[in-house]
């Protein structure tokens, strides 16, 4: 019943290490279990999961190596060929990269990157901001017509989204005041997707590494979801 995102809020902080090899087992065993049920929903989260089980594959001890290892398999198997660009972000020891690839080898991803189920698939993901494209690949929208409740259509020329990236979290605290502050009914519809789309941003600018995202993200919940009621077709897609 826990998403990874909640599993990692209420024992990240200390399971990852804690001194006994079988919590740590456990903890990265559950939070594989966890990929796995919640993949459709929570794929950016294994971004964020996969550093610290990378860590976990220099442990002292075989089982929660081999538990992370399992977990890397997980996320394998709901992000196909994407894993391996993320996997290139860490810079990991040629030996390590060829365990892991060894073992990538031998599984069926669910999201194959070849066909067109994988196309529905990013294409269904990229809607929920769930995509997780390379650093500094900035995703090229589309350019919908926006349809209103009055009649009448309006065509939107939507830019591609470039990475924006902070160099502190307290640079980071003060671009998601700004976002929140923009959220909301009174200000223009244009500058409210375009504080949307500087989340999108951040993330391709690498903000998510920031142990601090996660929690500033939350807190865009309730005016996010308030976006949803608008009237204006483009805010709710966006």
């Amino acid at each position: 019943v826990s998403s990874p995102t909640i599993i990692l809020e209420r024992a990240g902080n200390y399971a990852w290490t804690h001194k006994s090899w079988r919590v740590r087992e456990e903890f990265v065993l559950t939070v594989a279990t966890a990929v796995g049920l919640f993949a459709s929903t929570e794929l950016l989260m294994q971004r964020v999961l996969l550093s610290p089980v990378l860590q976990l594959m220099n442990d002292s001890n075989q089982s929660v190596r081999e538990a992370a290892i399992s977990c890397i398999e997980e996320m394998y198997k709901n992000m196909g060929s994407q894993f391996h660009e993320e996997l290139q972000r860490h810079n990991l020891p040629t030996y390590m990269l060829k365990e892991i690839n060894s073992r990538l080898n031998r599984i069926e991803p669910k999201v194959p990157a070849s066909d067109g189920t994988a196309t529905q698939h990013k294409v269904a993901a990229s809607r929920s901001v769930s995509v997780n494209p390379k650093r500094g690949s900035p995703r090229t929208k589309s350019t919908p017509r926006e349809s209103t409740l009055f009649g009448g259509d309006t065509d939107i020329t939507e830019k591609p989204v470039e990475p924006v990236r902070v160099h502190s979290e307290k640079e980071l605290l003060r671009e998601f005041e700004k976002i929140a502050a923009t959220l909301v009914p009174e200000k223009d519809w244009s500058v409210r997707i375009a504080a949307m789309q500087r989340i999108e941003a951040l993330v391709y600018g690498g903000a998510i590494d920031y142990p601090s995202f996660l929690t500033l993200l939350k807190q865009l919940i309730p005016p996010l979801s308030t976006q949803l009621a608008d009237r204006r077709s483009t805010i709710v897609k966006q």
